[in-house]
């Protein structure tokens, strides 16, 4: 994919994304280019991801978020993305990273997990 169909894709993502998840997007040109901060939203490049022909791809990344905000924050993604028309194929995924700040989120950790035990 050319810099330039990268840039667009981002572009458009962030216009239709920020409407959703307001004004703390950035777009990176690289992936993984600088450090995250932790409240805002990123589209980033993904060598990993094969869209179907004439199409363009991006990963979404959110901060940090409490499990009833990021199940929240998902649904929404998920109605977005429908009304876009954005699509996942064999080579994309969804990654879930459970963060352990100063306090564990034991709720988030267990709904994440799907533990039996924790559960």
């Amino acid at each position: 994919m050319s810099d330039l169909g990268y840039r667009d894709g981002a572009n458009y993502l962030k216009e239709h994304l920020q409407s959703v998840f307001g004004e703390n997007m950035t777009i990176f040109t690289g992936y993984h280019q600088a450090p995250k901060s932790l409240d805002r939203w990123y589209i980033e490049p993904d060598g990993s991801l094969r869209p179907n022909s004439g199409d363009l791809a991006a990963e979404v990344v959110s901060p940090p978020l409490p499990a009833a905000e990021a199940m929240a924050a998902l649904r929404t993604f998920y109605e977005k993305a429908h009304e876009l028309k954005l699509y996942t194929n064999n080579s994309t995924g969804l990654h879930i990273n459970v963060s352990i700040p100063d306090t564990l989120d034991v709720l988030k950790l267990a709904v994440f997990a799907g533990d039996q035990y924790v559960l």
